[in-house]
C-alpha cells in the first residue's frame, strides 16, 4: 500500500509543478534563456579549458541587453564562431537559388557570469537558508548510511552546482557554502542518483527523480524545500507539462520510501 504522506507529499508536488509553468518567475526564466546559445561540444571544450568554473557564458552585448555589464579587466573566453555567407545552388527544378552556407570558423569573445556585474539573473530556484538542528541530525545520520553503502561523502568546493554524484568513484560531493537545511536537501538528492542508478538513466528524468525525492524527504522531515524543488522539477520535466514527472512516479514513491525507512521515519 502507498503511504498516504508520501502520496499527498506526490500530490503537492504534481500540482506545484504545473501551477509554476504558469508564474511569472518561470516566463522570466525563459525569456532569459533565450538570449543564450546553446554552444557546440568543441566550444564548450573551449570555454572549460579557458574557465573551469564558467557556468553561463555570453558576449559583451548580450549581457548589456540583460542589464549586466562585463567587469573592467576580465579576460575573454575565446570561442569559434561561424561565418556565414550565401552561395549559388539549384533547386529540385534546375533552377538557381541562394542559400546560406558555412565558409569558415572566427574567434569571438565571450564571459561567463562571475566576469559580470549588474541586475540580478532571474532564477526559477530559490536557496534554502535555514539552519536547523534537525537538519544537521538527519544529515549525520544519512551521512553513516550513505557510507555503509560504500559511497565516499565530501564536502567541498563544488563551482556553481550545490553538489554532485560521481558513479565512476562512487562519491557525492556536496558544496561547502550551503546552509544546513539545503546541504541535507542537496545530500538526499545526490544519494537518491546512486540509489537509481544514474548513470545508466536519461539524464532529465534522473534529475526529476532526485529532486522529487529530496523534495518528499525533506518535507516528511519537516524541511520545505518547495521554493527550490518546485522550480527545479518543472525545468527538468520540460515541454510545460508534468509527464516526466507522471511517467517516473514509480521510482520516486519507491527511492523516498527507501531513504524515510533507512532514516526510521515510519512509513
Amino acid at each position: 500500500m502507498t503511504n498516504n504522506k508520501n502520496q499527498e507529499l506526490m500530490e503537492t508536488l504534481e500540482k506545484n509543478v504545473t501551477e509554476f509553468f504558469n508564474s511569472e518567475r518561470y516566463t522570466d526564466w525563459l525569456d532569459m534563456q533565450a538570449k543564450f546559445y546553446n554552444y557546440s561540444y568543441s566550444n564548450t571544450v573551449l570555454i572549460a579549458s579557458q574557465c573551469r568554473d564558467a557556468s553561463r557564458v555570453a558576449g559583451y552585448g548580450a549581457w548589456k541587453k540583460i542589464g549586466r555589464q562585463v567587469k573592467k579587466g576580465e579576460k575573454a573566453i575565446k570561442i569559434l564562431a561561424p561565418m556565414v555567407g550565401k552561395k549559388k545552388t539549384e533547386d529540385e527544378n534546375g533552377r538557381e537559388k541562394e542559400v546560406k552556407a558555412i565558409y569558415g570558423f572566427k574567434a569571438v569573445n565571450v564571459f561567463d557570469v562571475a566576469q559580470t556585474e549588474g541586475e540580478e539573473l532571474p532564477t526559477v530556484v530559490t536557496e534554502l537558508e535555514g539552519n536547523s538542528e534537525e537538519a544537521v541530525r538527519v544529515y549525520t545520520e544519512l551521512a553513516e548510511i550513505i557510507k555503509a553503502d560504500n559511497i565516499k561523502l565530501t564536502v567541498e568546493d563544488t563551482g556553481s552546482a550545490n553538489g554532485y554524484y560521481s558513479p565512476m568513484e562512487r562519491r557525492i560531493a556536496i558544496g561547502h557554502t550551503l546552509s544546513h537545511d539545503h546541504a541535507l536537501k542537496t545530500l538526499i538528492h545526490e544519494y537518491s542518483h546512486a540509489l537509481t542508478h544514474y548513470e545508466d538513466q536519461d539524464y532529465s528524468e534522473g534529475e526529476v527523480i532526485a529532486e522529487s525525492v529530496a523534495y518528499i524527504v525533506s518535507n516528511r522531515l519537516g524541511i520545505e524545500s518547495g521554493e527550490y524543488s518546485f522550480g527545479y522539477v518543472a525545468v527538468w520535466s520540460g515541454n510545460q507539462n508534468i509527464s516526466k514527472l507522471k511517467k517516473v512516479a514509480g521510482d520516486i514513491q519507491k527511492t523516498a520510501k527507501k531513504i524515510l525507512e533507512d532514516l526510521g521515519v515510519q512509513s
